[in-house]
């Protein structure tokens, strides 16, 4: 049983320091989109209520944005990566709930 909580905490600890180290390298690659909008939604697949609101006020107040949609699931898997270098060159970042790799 310590071996697994072992086993599982150095997991994480690992893919925290890679997730980490990788945003650092596409930020550095990547130059910041001026207009990239990223919302991240993880509670539903549709959008509604206040980030829907949020997306009409974006289209409205930032017509030339171009905004992307995140439908995370939260763990922590490949594509949370692909993520993280999405995230890496926006300038705003809307989020629903808790989000992974802003933890």
């Amino acid at each position: 049983m310590i071996q697994l909580r072992f086993i599982k905490s150095l997991y994480i600890r690992l893919y925290k320091m890679v997730v980490r180290t990788l945003y650092r390298l596409f930020s550095f690659a990547n130059k910041q989109d001026p207009y990239k909008v990223i919302i991240a939604i993880n509670r539903s697949k549709v959008l509604e209520g206040n980030l829907l609101f949020i997306y009409e006020e974006l289209k409205k107040q930032l017509p030339q944005s171009k905004i992307h949609f995140v439908f995370s699931e939260n763990k922590m898997n490949f594509k949370l990566l692909k993520e993280i270098m999405n995230l890496s060159n926006a300038s705003y970042l809307v989020l629903d709930d808790y989000y992974l790799p802003v933890y």
